[in-house]
């Protein structure tokens, strides 16, 4: 009997295979320069590494590989705070989906994975480390989380990860809704981007973005537990709205200023899809020397 569990994963690793794996090892390369073996060619790859002698033997196209891919370290930090991890689940359900997509490309292509977990501090850390077991076991423990009223302090989480982390350099995957209680939290996020290749994957909520107009409620904060009386009406959700654009606006400006990549992961899309015209949009940087 296949657990759903497992039925979640068995999708994943397809979107994977199937999506952008090609695509994810072009862009995220190790250091190394050694010639490792001849594979089948996926889309994505690098051309230049075709085998021209298997092509004209095989009628299929090969490329070489090298041991850069096989010696990355990945890992996806993800911010598991009241406000991603709250009563509506579907803003939880688009971070994790993006987190497991990430976990197995790394897993697949060999490279070394890792997982730290986030809210008023540095929760979780599993080191880096190879394998389709380890995937596994990343995929586990975020299936672990449960809703909770943990707030979000990003300075002193990224701080943590830094220095969990160390100074080897390596890709970080940061998942939040980056709406954290305490401020400085961007001098952190640039610092983290200084040793390592650093994307911001922002979550957004459908319902938060644009809350059904039904007057006044009562409305809890997922992260503090307090409640108080709200006005859900067309003029509070375009305020709500305009606020959350603001946000959005000086987060790209801050990110494109550090060499930080940004991507926004929003309710009701395919974060598969998402992240691969991410990870094709950036292909096309590359290509055009932009980055």
């Amino acid at each position: 009997m296949i657990t759903k569990r497992f039925a979640i994963k068995l999708q994943v690793k397809r979107y994977v295979l199937g999506t952008f794996l090609g695509m994810y090892r072009s862009l995220f390369r190790g250091k190394g320069i050694d010639y490792d073996e001849i594979r089948k060619y996926t889309p994505g790859d690098d051309p230049k590494a075709f085998v021209w002698a298997k092509l004209a033997q095989l009628g299929e196209p090969y490329v070489k590989t090298y041991l850069e891919e096989r010696d990355l370290s990945v890992m996806v930090a993800l911010d598991t705070s009241g406000s991603v991890f709250w009563a509506r689940p579907e803003k939880a359900k688009l971070a994790l989906e993006a987190a497991a997509i990430l976990i197995f490309s790394a897993a697949i292509s060999r490279d070394r994975i890792g997982l730290a977990l986030f809210s008023e501090n540095l929760e979780k850390f599993i080191p880096p480390r190879r394998g389709m077991a380890q995937a596994g076991r990343l995929v586990e423990v975020m299936n672990g989380i449960g809703l909770g009223k943990r707030s979000t302090y990003l300075s002193r989480s990224l701080q943590a990860i830094g220095a969990r982390h160390g100074p080897k350099r390596g890709v970080i995957f940061v998942i939040s809704d980056f709406i954290s209680h305490d401020q400085g939290w961007e001098r952190e996020l640039a610092s983290l981007a200084v040793h390592n290749d650093l994307i911001a994957l922002r979550v957004t909520d459908r319902w938060e973005e644009q809350p059904p107009p039904v007057g006044w409620v009562y409305a809890e904060d997922p992260e503090t537990g307090l409640c108080h009386l709200a006005k859900c009406d067309r003029a509070s959700g375009e305020e709500i709205q305009g606020q959350l654009e603001h946000q959005r606006r000086e987060l790209v400006r801050f990110t494109s200023h550090h060499n930080i990549d940004f991507c926004d992961l929003k309710e009701g899309e395919d974060p598969a899809k998402t992240l691969r015209a991410f990870f094709e949009r950036r292909c096309q940087l590359l290509k055009r020397g932009g980055r």
